[in-house]
Order: structure tokens, then C-alpha cells, then sequence
């Protein structure tokens, strides 16, 4: 394991005497960052928000020690309890930093792998109580692991338990992916049964995309995020090899997934040979291609987070351009954006827009009570500069569209 580097916090935590520790929860900072960059900015002022550990691809760095409450699962007084006995007070929280909006990558797991198994032995915490800050209250975090499938991945990769590939035994020569030892391992066949297109995440994701980089050299970054590049490339393999595969529509269902397993068994597969050309005569009209349609636009996925936004919007009295109140659909529209272009909220109205000032603070780390002042406003400038906006502890309309992506980056 990585040297455990230390920068406390003097101000983010709740000092003890000793606790009886009994869980690790995961969590995932929610933005591109390292583990330095987030340890020496919780010790630098106060945030009313904390976590134990943070975890890059290669550093590991402490922020509260094991015997002192960090504040990385409570209710915040704007979620809702749901495991019946993990809390801050007897709980580490572990945070994975992100290499992207929304990845972690396989060094950063193996690196919280190496932790969370070291501190499962040094507390004797079991599989069972190693959760995520999803199942402690109902925050959407790590929000790529959200679902129940790429959970118990990852958890079987972080607690060095056994990694199978789908519902079935694990593919001859694709080694269990021990946690801490070795990186998850994509060089294998896709799991049957399962469906994959765009937006889908995790691990079946990047053994596709390793399939793909082998099979027809598309240069895929092997992200587990299914992309509109690993779209592309999909397209581009299904037109291949469309015998199998039938209508290229970037869907890996189980025709796509046969061609793939297939060729990398080492089977073959003819490959579509476009008709031969005939020179037309000179009565005969020269047929004109007729046009491909055009690949169907992305769609959004719904988010708690805009959801949410839009909530405390309607509450707050903000209307899109024709004054009107928001659907609450959880999608960033033209509406949702023109009702945001009108909040501007500073210390100057720190009684006043309290539902919208209440989502910010959820969102940047501030305590949570629907009003402006100092503290939310520090903390809306530490978001600001981690982010590359004017750091002037202003939430208007780019700071709020700044974290609206940073939470929910599929909604736009």
C-alpha cells in the first residue's frame, strides 16, 4: 500500500477521545481533483463537510485521523436516513478522486482497494458494513456506482473479494481482479444476457472498449463510460461486421456481443464487402446515394440533482422566459437554464431565495440552512476556483450551471 500522507484539518471534523469504529464508507469527491489538492483545502478554512481519507491514482492522503468524526454521511438536514446504524460518529469515510466528470479510474480504485482492506483488518470491519455513502442516506454518491450491478463490482474489487464477469463464473485466463494487487483486468469476453448502449457505465463498458481497441483499432480510451466515441466505434463494428450483428444502430445487444465474444475467441467473421460498381451506360441515369440517416440525437438522463434545482426554483419564485413555473424533469432545458439566469445570489440576500441558497450549499459543502452568509459564501468560492470560475462567492448563473454539471453531467 501507498504511504498514508497526512495534512489534518484543524477546523472539518469532531475531535473524540477514541470511538468504536464499525464501518467505511465510499464516496467520490464529485469533480476532477487529487488527494492532495482536497486535503489541503479542507484544512485551510472551515467547510462543514469532511472525510478521513481521499485516494488518487498516486497518493493517499489523511485529513481527519481514525479517531475523530469527519462529517461525510450525515443528513445535512436535507437527506434522509436509510442504514440503520452506520453514521458519521462510527464510521471512515474514503473518498476516490476522479479522473473525469464522471469516472473513477482503475489506479485510484486500486490504491482505495490497498486502504479500505488495511482498515477492514485494523478495525475488523466486515464486507457487510463496507457501504456506500448511498446506502448510509440517500445521496446519490459515488453517482457513478449508484447502480446495484457496477456496486458490487467495485465492492468486490475494494474488499478483495472475487470479481465475476456478469451472473456467470469468471472467464478462463480473466484473474478475480484482486483488489490492491493487480489492475481490474478488461481483457476478456462480455458477459451474456446483458445489454449495453449509450450512457451505460462500468465494468462490462471497459471490456467492450478493450474489445473494441483490439478488434478494429478504434483508440479508445478505456474509461467504462460508454461515450459517444465508444458510440461511434460501435457503429463502426457493427457496418463491419453486419452479418452477425444486423442494423449498425450502436446498441450492443446479443448479436453484437456473439461477433465480439466470437472474434476474440479467435473465430472469423466475413466481413460486410460493399456491392460492386458498375460503370453505368450512357442512357442509364447514375443512381444517386440516397442519405444515411442521421445517428439519433443522445439522449439526456434524468437527475436528482437538477430535479431538485428545479424544486427550489419554483419555490423561490424563479420562472423560464415566458414567466412561467419549471417542469420538475430533472432535465437541464432552455427553461431551466433561463430561470437560472436570473439567481444571483450573494451575502446581500441571504434571507431571501433560502430553497435555492439551501441546494447550493448541499452542493459545495456548506452547512445547510437556506441562508447566505460568510460561510456558504467561502464555500462557494473554494468550488469556484477548483472549477476555473471567477472565484468572487457570487452563485449566479455560471456558478449554479457550474455545479449543476459538476453533479449531473448526463442531464445536459
Amino acid at each position: 500500500m501507498l504511504p498514508i500522507q497526512k495534512k489534518i484539518t484543524p477546523y472539518n471534523k469532531k475531535e473524540t477521545n477514541g470511538r468504536t469504529i464499525q464501518g467505511l464508507v465510499i464516496h467520490a469527491v464529485g469533480a476532477v481533483s487529487s488527494a492532495r489538492n482536497n486535503a489541503e483545502y479542507y484544512a485551510s478554512k472551515y467547510l462543514g463537510a469532511s472525510a478521513h481519507y481521499f485516494c488518487d491514482e498516486k497518493e493517499i492522503w489523511q485529513s481527519v485521523e481514525d479517531k475523530d468524526v469527519a462529517w461525510h454521511c450525515g443528513t445535512a438536514k436535507c437527506y434522509t436516513q436509510k442504514h440503520p446504524m452506520l453514521r458519521n460518529s462510527n464510521t471512515i469515510g474514503i473518498e476516490m478522486c476522479q479522473d473525469t466528470p464522471s469516472t473513477v479510474s482503475v489506479g485510484t480504485i486500486r490504491n482505495t482497494a490497498d486502504l479500505v482492506q488495511y482498515l477492514m483488518e485494523k478495525y475488523n470491519i466486515p464486507v457487510d458494513k463496507v457501504v456506500r455513502h448511498w446506502d448510509v442516506v440517500n445521496k446519490k454518491c459515488p453517482s457513478m456506482y449508484i447502480e446495484d450491478g457496477s456496486w458490487t463490482e467495485l465492492k468486490a474489487a475494494l474488499t478483495g473479494q472475487s470479481l465475476t464477469v456478469g451472473t456467470g463464473a469468471a472467464a478462463a485466463g480473466d484473474s478475480a481482479a484482486q483488489a490492491g494487487s493487480s489492475a481490474l483486468n478488461y481483457h476478456t469476453t462480455l458477459p451474456i444476457g446483458i445489454t449495453l448502449k449509450k450512457g451505460s457505465k462500468g465494468r462490462d463498458v471497459g471490456i467492450l472498449q478493450t474489445a473494441l481497441n483490439r478488434l478494429i483499432q478504434a483508440g479508445l480510451s478505456v474509461d467504462l463510460d460508454f461515450g459517444t466515441k465508444t458510440l461511434e466505434a460501435v457503429m463502426a463494428f457493427q457496418k463491419r461486421y453486419s452479418s452477425v450483428c444486423g442494423a449498425a444502430d450502436g446498441i450492443v445487444g446479443q448479436k453484437t456481443i456473439s461477433a465480439v465474444n466470437t472474434l476474440l475467441k479467435g473465430g472469423s467473421i466475413p466481413t460486410s464487402q460493399p456491392e460492386a460498381v458498375q460503370t453505368p451506360s450512357p442512357t442509364t441515369p447514375q443512381p444517386t446515394t440516397p442519405a444515411q440517416p442521421a445517428a439519433p440525437a443522445a439522449k439526456k438522463s434524468y437527475s436528482q440533482h437538477i430535479h431538485d434545482l428545479q424544486w427550489s426554483l419554483n419555490q423561490d419564485g424563479f420562472t423560464d422566459s415566458y414567466g412561467r413555473k419549471l417542469t420538475e424533469d430533472g432535465l437541464w432545458g432552455t427553461n431551466t437554464a433561463a430561470a437560472v439566469a436570473n439567481v444571483c445570489l450573494s451575502t446581500k440576500t441571504i434571507r431571501r431565495y433560502t430553497s435555492v441558497t439551501s441546494w447550493v450549499q448541499c452542493r459545495v459543502g456548506a452547512s445547510v440552512d437556506g441562508l447566505y452568509g460568510n460561510a456558504t459564501k467561502e464555500a462557494v468560492r473554494a468550488f469556484q476556483a477548483c472549477h476555473g470560475l471567477a472565484a468572487d462567492g457570487i452563485a449566479g448563473k455560471d456558478t449554479i450551471t457550474g455545479i449543476a454539471r459538476a453533479y449531473a453531467p448526463g442531464a445536459f
